[in-house]
């Protein structure tokens, strides 16, 4: 029930790959509306499997689950 680790520091052009294995447990990831970008991004609600976004643009990228608002992190694109 949380993101590991809550906080990625990449590149532009990095991608990152969320998996799902909270053994049955549906949840998502989604892009905050407090996103310092326009690249917003939403992965299906999955219980298992994975989802990964390309980051284009630089900027600081807040996410969640919004099943369970007390999981989220962050992505910091330089």
């Amino acid at each position: 029930m949380a993101f590991w680790p809550s906080t990625a520091r990449i590149l532009i052009g990095d991608t990152v790959t969320w998996e799902f294995t909270d053994e049955g447990v549906e949840h998502n990831v989604t892009a905050t509306a407090r996103a310092t970008s326009q690249d917003n991004f939403a992965s299906e609600t999955m219980s298992e499997g994975e989802f990964s976004h390309t980051f284009m643009r630089q900027g600081t990228y807040p996410y969640e689950c919004t099943l369970h608002p007390q999981m989220g992190g962050t992505v910091i694109v330089r």
